[in-house]
């Protein structure tokens, strides 16, 4: 009878080197990015959402062929969507992700379009009218106010520069958005 050894094969020392610096790789790609999480100081955290959340609407408008808009006020924005029936801009409620923020009370924004300073006001929340109802009774939703910044289907967007000033801060940092939904963000400091 003949005994029969069985062979039990280890890992080799090369590839234990490969895995240890396939291993240091990859850590050495994400703890950069993980360390701006971090520092990112809280002026940048309200614009950085904002870009969050057009760079998703951007995408959602290309792949499922909606419009969007942004309007903008004091201290918040809200995200419509095109109504393509009554051409009316409706404020987006149903979805998680596509939805407004506030800015913050330390903070001051200021909206540039076509060079020019744009007012933001407060939406005017008074409606005294009894909605209006289509053939089968359902409520026909009623034209909001248009937004600042329109996000079409096509992926463009309407070029804008967005400021958030911060209270007792001596800069602020900018968005600007161009025709092609691309987003630059940069800090500027008053003098």
């Amino acid at each position: 009878m003949t005994a029969t050894v069985a062979k039990h094969r280890g890992f080799t020392l090369i590839e234990l080197l490969v895995t240890v610096v396939v291993i240091a790789i990859a850590v050495g790609f994400i703890l950069p990015q993980l360390s701006w999480i971090k520092t990112t100081p809280p002026i940048e955290k309200p614009m950085r959402a904002l870009a969050t959340v057009i760079e998703l609407a951007r995408d959602e408008a290309a792949l499922q062929g909606r419009n969007f808009g942004i309007r903008f006020y004091p201290d918040s924005y809200e995200l419509l969507e095109l109504e393509p029936e009554t051409g009316a801009w409706i404020t987006i409620e149903e979805d998680d992700m596509l939805v407004g923020a506030e800015f913050g009370e330390e903070f001051i924004p200021r909206l540039i379009i076509e060079e020019r300073d744009v007012e933001l006001e407060y939406p005017d929340n008074e409606t005294t009218d009894e909605p209006e109802l289509d053939a089968f009774g359902q409520a026909i939703a009623q034209a909001g106010e248009p937004p600042h910044v329109v996000i079409l289907a096509s992926g463009e967007v309407s070029p804008f520069e967005l400021q958030l000033d911060a209270l007792g801060d001596d800069g602020f940092i900018s968005m600007q958005g161009d025709f092609l939904g691309s987003l630059t963000l940069s800090r500027e400091r008053l003098r």
